[in-house]
């Protein structure tokens, strides 16, 4: 064993201490070092994260002009010809890293149905630009920016229609081509019509030439009505005067043998009568006739009564009757106003005197034949403008009762219905827009309501524009006992037919009828027809013996009206709107709105601007 000299010891101790202060100021340094490291690590990541930042911005930025880029070029092309149209996007590079993509969408996603303005929706198109800008550095990083517009058609010009479709709608009533026509009354054409065939409106009842012309004659007058025309007759007078009382007001003594013109003045003298409101005349010896005119003309009056208590005379008769009484003018009921262009040779002498001597229609000779024919498409499907999107028409059921059909701003916005085949519309049927059938049309219900829809009207005008109501490239059917309104043009491509039926069938079209290939065609009413000649002679005896009576009725078709219950109000009616409108025939296969002439494009209006969505 060995043992350490205690010197020895007492060294190790000293030599230790010297090492123990190098070691500690080696871990001081190492700290220092490691902070140092850390502080620099610290701001080297700042710096790296600002430098990131700034880069993102920088993309961000990038990818917003890019999307303002994409929005300003796609509104230009939208008032360019060359305009692809919705569905179709729009995509540009601006440089290596940066791009924009456009897409147009038809309509506006912030109208919905409870929208005001909802039927606006068709009419708008979304712009939508997104713009991307790529890091240069790292393909996989990009910044992306949205901005979106809704824009709305400013509709400056139509499709041009057929040139002759305005001289069309010039006419209530318009044939294009040779066919057979006939109107049994009660009913009413209001205006001026234009046929092509022979015109019968005498033949459907069995009543003598006579008897209508009397019937004819009187739904003429009743349009002006009748002046009340009183008649004072003397008999066995020999002197003395008497007075004359006129609604409350009493003349003077006048004498027995008074002339007219003293008469006359005696009863203007009276305040509820008035100068220039009677003539007087004289009906033979002992006789005045008294004629209402002035304001007094065409109104009910009451009879004037006689005072006779101053008349001298054995035997004598002092007396006042209404001779005609006094009626107010009425609608016009006769079943054509005119006037009638057609070819009269085709047409009877008995048809032709109805009408210029009973009627007073003006009949003018037709210088010209057939007319050219309307296009009609093909199409079952339409745009509203270039570039817009394809609607489809609505389907028109075969038969179809109690339903209400019309446009849908997303789906079919101008109401356009289409049966490949024939339609038949029963009770309870409304129907707004353009109802179109290959084959026949046949409307055998009631409360049936066929409308127009109004299309957006042109820039700088607030004239609606309306396509027509029907087209049937058959025949506009109407049966007996049905009941309906059609509001709009008309066009049948055979025939219009009223069937026989009774007078409750109603049919009035406010609009213009335009008949293709065929005729008009309204047959008689049922309780007319079941008469015999010998009580249509009758009841015109009966007529005429009361005319004259204080109770008496004026006219023909009046008195049929109240003692045989044969109205004479029409409720087969056609006249044409008084509505001031733009009436557009529509080929489908070309877009009802198109670029005016003179115009790069169409025109757009910015309806809303979103910008970072």
């Amino acid at each position: 064993m060995n043992v350490i000299p205690h010197r020895s010891r007492s060294n190790f101790r000293s030599a230790r201490r010297p090492l123990s202060r190098r070691g500690f100021t080696v871990l001081v340094v190492l700290a220092l070092i490691s902070i140092t490291l850390a502080l620099s690590y610290s701001i080297m990541r700042s710096q790296m994260t600002g430098i990131q930042i700034q880069s993102n911005s920088d993309r961000g930025n990038l990818a917003r002009q890019a999307a303002l880029a994409g929005v300003n070029v796609a509104l230009r092309n939208m008032r360019l010809t060359g305009w692809t149209g919705v569905g179709t996007p729009l995509t540009a590079s601006i440089s290596s890293t940066d791009s924009y993509t456009v897409t147009f969408t038809a309509g506006d996603p912030s109208l919905t149905s409870s929208n005001p303005n909802y039927s606006d929706y068709p009419y708008r198109v979304m712009v939508l630009s997104t713009g991307t800008s790529v890091d240069p550095a790292h393909s996989t990083v990009s910044s992306t920016y949205k901005v979106q517009a809704i824009v709305r058609l400013i509709a400056r010009q139509l499709t041009a229609a057929p040139s002759n479709y305005a001289t069309m709608l010039g006419y209530t009533l318009y044939e294009m081509t040779s066919g057979s026509d006939s109107a049994m009354v009660p009913c009413h054409i209001d205006g001026p019509v234009r046929l092509q065939g022979a015109l019968d409106v005498h033949s459907g009842y069995n009543w003598k030439d006579a008897v209508q012309k009397a019937y004819y004659s009187d739904l003429n007058a009743m349009r002006n009505g009748s002046n009340e025309v009183q008649t004072i007759s003397r008999v066995l007078v020999t002197g003395g005067t008497f007075t004359l009382t006129f609604n409350g007001a009493t003349t003077g003594n006048i004498a027995w043998n008074a002339s007219t013109s003293t008469l006359q003045t005696a009863l203007q003298n009276l305040s509820t009568i008035g100068a220039g409101n009677v003539l007087v005349t004289t009906g033979g010896t002992g006789v005045w006739v008294v004629t209402f005119v002035g304001q007094l003309a065409a109104k009910y009056l009451p009879v004037m009564t006689v005072n006779t208590s101053l008349l001298l005379g054995v035997g004598m008769s002092f007396t006042c009757t209404i001779t005609t009484p006094g009626s107010p003018g009425t609608p016009d009921y006769r079943p054509f106003s005119g006037p009638i262009t057609f070819h009269k040779a085709q047409t009877s002498s008995n048809d032709q005197t109805l009408l210029t001597n009973q009627l007073g229609v003006t009949l003018i000779e037709l210088a010209n034949s057939n007319a050219t024919a309307l296009p009609i498409s093909s199409s079952q499907t339409y745009r509203l403008y270039p570039g817009g999107p394809l609607y489809n028409f609505g389907q028109l059921p075969a038969s179809v009762a109690n339903t209400t059909l019309g446009p849908d701003p997303v789906s079919n916005p101008l109401g356009i219905f289409y049966n490949s085949a024939s339609a038949t519309l029963g009770n309870n049927v409304t129907i707004t827009g353009t109802v179109i059938s290959v084959g026949d049309l046949t409307i055998t219900g009631t409360n049936v309501n066929i409308v127009p829809f109004s299309l957006q009207p042109l820039e700088g005008t607030s004239t609606p524009i309306r396509l027509p109501s029907v087209m049937t490239l058959a025949n506009l059917h109407i049966t007996s006992a049905a009941t309906a309104t059609i509001n709009g043009v008309v066009y049948a491509g055979n025939q219009l037919l009223v069937d026989q039926g009774t007078e409750t069938t109603a049919l009035a079209i406010t609009g213009n009828v335009i008949i293709a290939a065929g005729n008009l065609t309204i047959m008689p009413r049922t309780e007319w027809q079941s008469y015999s000649p010998g009580s249509w002679d009758n009841f015109y005896s009966s007529y005429q013996a009361q005319l004259g009576t204080s109770s008496s009725i004026p006219f023909f078709p009046q008195w049929l009206a109240e003692n045989e219950s044969l109205i004479y109000i029409p409720l087969l009616t056609i006249k044409a709107d008084p509505t001031p409108l733009v009436q557009q025939w529509q080929d489908f296969g070309n877009p009802i709105y198109v670029t005016k002439t003179g115009d790069s494009g169409l025109h757009w209006d910015l309806v809303s601007w979103a910008d970072h969505l």
